[in-house]
């Protein structure tokens, strides 16, 4: 009777420990998760010079912060098969076109298989001429269709919405951003209670732009969001300053510790590991 009674507790205990979620110190020597980054080959110069600092910048900070890095600008490679190896996808500038690769990526995110951070240009749909990707731009993102920017790119100062969120963790309530061009779009994500707007702009960084047809004075601009549901961020950060007739690269995405802060605990939430 006390064998079976204490083969009770045992199974039961078995049972609870693995019904909790896995907690990964982050800090530690624990295996690395994965990650696999998409970018594209055509496009405005700012976004090149973005992707091409990224994929310099991810894979000198990947063993310090807990994770592999790999890249590529082959969309054929976002297959299901291939993704079992990617805890974390990023979406440098670009998104997906083909209706079997969008299917791929929602059974990726809505099955729980690994997360998504995308930036900026991906949320860009003037270059997606039929808008072909509802299910992203409407219902995994909710802003609908872009409607415009500001200009010249400058920086921005940051206001955290959600200080809760794992990926805000240890962040001051306002920060600087990167240069960057910034958008706009269709939807009010403040109305959208699948939603939830991590940062926006703050305020104190109105004007912003430099074109006077092209400046905000006022308003409500968020910058960094999250889908309530699905491990997946849209940060609007990738677009460096250029100088178009030089070629040559004025900014650097990753020159804000604050913002990069953000960027690594936001991987370490996509890939489902805790923040430590």
């Amino acid at each position: 009777m006390i064998t079976t009674i204490v083969s009770i507790i045992v199974l039961s205990t078995i049972g609870i420990a693995s019904a909790m979620p896995t907690v990964v110190d982050t800090n530690s020597t624990a295996e690395a998760f994965n990650v696999l980054a998409f970018w594209a080959t055509t496009g405005d110069e700012a976004h090149t010079s973005f992707y091409n600092e990224a994929n310099r910048w991810f894979p000198q900070q990947a063993s310090a912060h807990g994770f592999t890095y790999r890249s590529t600008s082959n969309w054929d490679e976002l297959t299901a098969e291939n993704l079992k190896k990617y805890q974390v996808l990023l979406f440098l500038d670009d998104v997906p076109y083909s209706d079997s690769q969008h299917r791929v990526l929602q059974h990726y995110l809505e099955s729980g298989a690994g997360g998504l951070i995308a930036f900026h240009a991906s949320m860009y749909n003037d270059a997606d001429p039929g808008y072909t990707f509802q299910w992203f731009y409407n219902t995994l993102f909710g802003a609908g269709r872009y409607v415009s920017n500001t200009w010249w790119p400058t920086k921005a100062k940051l206001h955290v919405d959600s200080p809760n969120h794992p990926a805000m963790k240890g962040l001051p309530q306002k920060f600087d951003a990167c240069v960057n061009e910034w958008y706009r779009w269709q939807h009010d994500l403040r109305q959208n209670k699948d939603i939830e707007i991590l940062a926006s702009i703050d305020p104190s960084s109105f004007p912003l732009g430099t074109d006077p047809s092209q400046t905000w004075h006022s308003g409500y601009y968020p910058v960094i969001w999250a889908n309530k549901h699905h491990r997946a961020i849209y940060m609007n950060v990738g677009h460096n300053l250029m100088d178009y007739g030089k070629h040559q690269t004025k900014s650097s995405t990753f020159a804000s510790e604050e913002q990069n802060k953000f960027l690594f605990q936001a991987m370490h939430w996509a890939a489902g590991r805790a923040v430590l």
